[in-house]
């Protein structure tokens, strides 16, 4: 692999800003899905962030909330991709018993990766896929 310019500035992952309708709501959401509140900021909320893993560190799984219609935002979406490195069967079983709107259940793909889609109160779709 080539270095880049940024390796010196060491960047680590990249947080998804989901806008959201209501920021309370997207945050309960996420805890139910066993993420932890890092922060909220203002009254109405105009940022918050959960964290999952260790949240010291530059490897835990984070997601940023704004409101919709955040200055400079985009309302269009994509889809956020989140990798499993250990029981995804177990996960997806965790998390549907929780209630969490299941697009498809856990599904060996052709291409190595076994995956589950999950859409979250705003309409965002997540994949989490693991490797056989």
């Amino acid at each position: 692999m080539l270095p880049s310019e940024l390796d010196a500035h060491q960047l680590h992952g990249i947080q998804p800003v989901l806008q959201v309708a209501d920021v309370a709501a997207a945050i309960a959401h996420y805890t139910k899905l066993g993420f932890a509140l890092d922060f909220i900021a203002g009254d109405p909320p105009v940022m918050a962030r959960v964290s999952s893993g260790d949240r010291t560190s530059a490897g835990a799984a984070r997601v940023r909330f704004a409101p919709v219609g955040t200055v400079g935002a985009r309302v269009d979406r994509g889809y956020y991709w989140v990798h499993v490195g250990h029981d995804l069967d177990g996960l997806f079983a965790k998390l549907a018993a929780r209630g969490v709107d299941v697009v498809s259940p856990p599904t060996t793909q052709p291409w190595g990766l076994r995956d589950f889609r999950i859409r979250d109160p705003d309409g965002n779709l997540f994949l989490y896929a693991g490797y056989l």
